[in-house]
């Protein structure tokens, strides 16, 4: 596929079809109540609880960091990069919940008003969230490879935001800056190489 001289079509292009089609027929937009795939947030997140049942079936406690390598700025690497947004989002409210739960717990008495109910619901989400915790990593690294829909030779598909492209969903807002990659190498040996470097 590396040397295609067209970007490939994928079910985009039957979304584009079916909403054609959609309209024709009915006279009205096609309107959509959920995005799956990538790069949504939920085919990574379904990817981490997979790799994490796969390491507890190894005896793996967790794992920590997951690269995912890809040759599609637009999807592959954006999916990514939003997972790992998201990673680090829920990191940093587990924090501040540890540290309601903290000071809680080093209250001697708790009047009980609406403000305290927030902090007591809270505590009791972290203590059930802390179960869950080690379920995640803690890092999605996001690795282009120059073998497929992105090369450098060729630049109908581009990272930099020199020339913007939106190949994705026309429900999907698109943060440009999700598409620039952790790592760049030249094909899948070299990311693999770089992964095991990077785990040593």
């Amino acid at each position: 596929m590396a040397e295609a001289s067209m970007p490939r079509f994928g079910h985009g292009c039957f979304l584009v079809c079916l909403e054609q089609l959609y309209q024709k027929l009915s006279g009205r937009e096609l309107k959509y109540t959920a995005l799956i795939g990538k790069p949504s947030e939920i085919t990574y997140h379904h990817a981490d609880h997979l790799l994490y049942q796969q390491a507890k079936q190894l005896g793996w406690e967790n794992v920590d960091n997951i690269y995912c390598i890809g040759d599609n700025p637009e999807t592959d690497i954006y999916g990514a990069n939003l997972y790992n947004r998201y990673l680090q989002n829920r990191a940093y409210q587990m924090r501040n919940m540890k540290k309601k739960r903290v000071i809680a717990g080093n209250s001697s008495t708790l009047d009980v008003d609406s403000d305290d109910d927030e902090l007591i619901s809270s505590v009791v989400n972290t203590i059930e969230d802390e179960e869950l915790e080690s379920n995640y990593a803690m890092n999605c690294h996001s690795i282009l490879v120059c073998t497929g829909v992105y090369c450098s030779s060729r630049d109908y598909v581009t990272y930099d935001n020199k020339k913007p492209s939106n190949h994705n969903h026309r429900d999907f807002v698109l943060d440009p800056h999700l598409k620039q990659p952790n790592y760049v190498v030249q094909n899948v040996h070299e990311a693999v190489q770089l992964v095991f470097q990077k785990e040593q």
